[in-house]
């Protein structure tokens, strides 16, 4: 069952010439009597490209059928006021369906008028987003599925007992879809056929507001169906399973044996991992391949959805997806936007006062991985619950400063407009602004116009590569964990070394205590993955990669281009000579064995240590260096060595320093994320003058100024 895959740039093109009835069937729909034809919208690392000019995305979320249509007009002048030029809304198809086949766009209740909604927002000059599904979330019950859809024994997805997995929710429960059943398409595609000729002629490039759709909403990210063993072992999903296990192994059953150690007569017989039972290294393939499928099912699921909205008109805009913040599904975010159909993917989060790790974890990696670092859902306001409290309009601030400093450009404040289950937004659902919220929106939004921020690029000359092939170690060790359960890991399961010589917990305190001195010295970093390409790769003077003992073969291409590029690539603690399947890989081996070492040596026997110059790349061909440092002590050494730059440094390591450069104009960010008064020196090279933006003061200084911030608090300098 071998899905045929279509490059989306090439079934845009094949269909050009029908865009002329693609253009007919939008002119049926109201409002569509606009200014001509537009270029097609795209994506760039600034925002969206219209007509050869960035839109950066200063978004808010409001739900048009959760509010009364005569009371449209209060919400987006409100919206306008707070700075916002663009609105996202959910189109939910358990809203519109009334039943199987038969919707209401407005007909019956004129709350669901989308072409009102979407003309109204064009007249008002704001920007949209559409977030068609299927899933929506939104807390509705259903999280925007029909009822009957997933009570439909045949699309519930099942478990590794065969079972339906069922979501608990304050709404009530329901069972989890397959995404990879033949069925769900089915219903989908008659939601679909009714939905295209309401929206297809509202799309930017037809003279409409419409400048992005996104697609379904964290998929498979449901709790539970996050964990390895947990879902999907659908029928269909098993279908998949073999077909991708026949991809990697070039059909050749042979091979998969002697991976595996089995003795199966076709790919078809295949038993997936239920459980995880490994004891050593050669045991740990066929999870390996499990946990594979269980990301490729994602992008598979996604470029279906998109191609299926291709196919019936929705082209010239990008499609979207939102991912949640754990660190683990952004490790896919490159794969899924190279995938067919996908152009960007975003990361969702309502962050809290004591999530600033978190929160800088999760922008420094939507700065590295992500074509344009956004987060698509980001917390404006809070979901109804026992503990919804609200927050402060100080609080409010620092957690969206704090994605920006580490480097988010784009943002959509999900909620804008508040609604039924869903508090602290800064409008709310009557129209009035909830003012000390509103004015903090207000005076964020007007920073980010008047400096034109989204001109400026983050400094971080340093990408921390997570390791996807160690990544996926770690993930398949879990049974049974679940992202709403607040259980230790402990519980789960104890450490394995499986035999490695760097074992995943030895790999685990390494990338922890490299961090800790990275920050500890006040270095400034992204995170990416293995998954990069040496275009992105290409971006960051040094790159710094957690390694075991083995690597995916096809992950060693972009490091070989990253390194002829004249690339720095420091690895550790192990020297990987395994591949996936853990056989012992002349390739590998020799990729890696050429790295020089930086071996530690006390600060009292300074005789012998060698300096960067002699530090050899790993292959003669190479400009670039690849250095293995097995000891996290080193590494301040190495990057001190090769002059990797810190144009500020500070006295203080309460606080996190950010620097944006746009030409010659630069912009200091200086983070308190603790709970008392932080006082720092800042250091600099030559005479610098500090122009407040956000901050508290103006400062002239040679070589140091003396700055002190509040708690929880994140100050912006124009230094010049």
């Amino acid at each position: 069952m071998k899905e045929h895959r279509i490059n989306r740039k090439e079934f845009i093109r094949h269909l050009a010439g029908a865009a002329a009835a693609c253009s007919q069937v939008g002119a049926l729909s109201a409002g569509c009597g606009r200014a001509g034809e537009r270029r097609p919208v795209a994506v760039c690392g600034s925002g969206f490209m219209l007509d050869g000019k960035v839109h950066p995305l200063y978004s808010g979320s409001f739900h048009y059928w959760r509010h009364e249509s005569p009371l449209w007009p209060k919400l987006f002048f409100q919206l306008s006021r707070l700075g916002l030029n663009t609105v996202c809304t959910s189109v939910p198809w358990g809203v519109h369906e009334v039943s199987k086949g038969k919707y209401d766009f407005g007909r019956h209740d004129k709350s669901k008028r989308l072409e009102a909604f979407l003309d109204l927002a064009g007249r008002r000059a704001f920007r949209v987003i559409l977030r068609l599904g299927p899933q929506v979330d939104g807390q509705l019950t259903y999280a925007g599925f029909p009822a009957r859809v997933l009570f439909d024994p045949e699309i519930a997805a099942r478990t590794s007992v065969g079972t339906m997995e069922i979501r608990h929710t304050a709404g009530g429960q329901f069972p989890l879809p397959s995404y990879c059943c033949e069925k769900l398409y089915s219903e989908l595609a008659m939601y679909f056929d009714a939905l295209v000729p309401v929206i297809a002629g509202h799309l930017y490039h037809r003279g409409g507001p419409v400048i992005g759709i996104q697609i379904d909403n964290e998929t498979g990210c449901f709790p539970r169906a996050g964990s390895p063993y947990g879902v999907d072992y659908h029928p269909q999903a098993l279908e998949l399973y073999h077909a991708r296990l026949k991809e990697r192994y070039a059909g050749e059953i042979s091979r998969l044996n002697r991976v595996y150690g089995a003795n199966y007569q076709s790919f078809e017989l295949v038993e997936p991992p239920r459980r995880f039972l490994g004891e050593t290294f050669a045991n740990l393939p066929p999870y390996l391949d499990w946990t594979e499928f269980s990301e490729w099912r994602k992008t598979w699921s996604l470029s279906r959805i998109s191609r299926m909205l291709a196919e019936r008109g929705i082209i010239g805009v990008p499609v979207l997806h939102g991912i949640p913040r754990d660190c683990r599904p952004a490790l896919a975010i490159p794969d899924t936007e190279r995938a067919a159909g996908i152009d960007l993917e975003g990361i969702n989060g309502c962050p809290g006062q004591g999530d600033y790790s978190l929160e800088r974890r999760a922008s420094r990696t939507a700065a590295g991985m992500s074509v344009y670092p956004c987060r698509l859902e980001f917390g404006g306001g809070e979901p109804l619950s026992i503990s919804c409290c609200g927050v402060a309009g100080e609080d409010l601030e620092f957690r969206i400063m704090t994605a920006l400093m580490h480097g988010v450009k784009g943002i959509d404040f999900y909620m804008a407009v508040e609604r039924d289950r869903w508090l602290g937004s800064p409008v709310r659902r009557d129209g009035r602004p909830r003012e000390e919220l509103f004015d903090s929106y207000q005076r964020i939004l007007r920073f980010l116009r008047e400096v034109r921020f989204h001109e400026f690029e983050k400094q971080a000359e340093i990408i921390f590569l997570r390791n996807h092939g160690l990544d996926r170690l770690f993930y398949l060790m879990e049974q049974g964990k679940s992202r709403s359960l607040s259980i230790p890991d402990e519980v789960f399961g104890e450490a394995v070394d499986f035999g490695f010589h760097s074992s995943g917990e030895t790999c685990r305190i390494w990338m922890q205590q490299v961090s800790e001195l990275m920050l500890d010295v006040g270095f400034d970093w992204d995170y990416g993955s293995t998954r990069l390409d040496s275009g992105r790769l290409s971006h960051y003077r040094t790159a710094v990669l957690l390694a075991g003992d083995y690597f995916y073969l096809e992950e060693l291409e972009a490091l070989r281009a990253y390194l002829s590029g004249g690339g720095i690539l420091i690895f550790g603690p192990g020297r990987p000579r395994l591949n996936q399947w853990m056989e012992i890989d002349r390739e590998v081996e020799n990729f890696f064995s050429g790295a020089a070492a930086a071996e530690y040596v006390p600060e009292d026997d300074q005789a012998g240590r060698p300096a960067a110059d002699s530090l050899a790349p790993g292959e003669a061909s190479s400009p670039g260096r690849l250095i293995h440092m097995q000891s996290p002590i080193e590494v301040i050494r190495l990057l001190k060595a090769f002059e990797v730059s810190m144009p500020f440094s500070r006295s203080n390591k309460s606080l996190d320093l950010t620097v944006y450069r746009c030409d010659r104009r630069c912009l200091l960010f200086v983070a308190n994320s603790t709970d008392k008064a932080q006082k720092s020196d800042i250091f600099f090279p030559g005479g610098r003058r500090f122009r407040s933006i956000m901050g508290s003061g103006n400062f002239d200084g040679k070589g140091k100024i003396t700055l002190e911030l509040e708690p929880y608090r994140v100050g912006v300098w124009e230094v010049s």
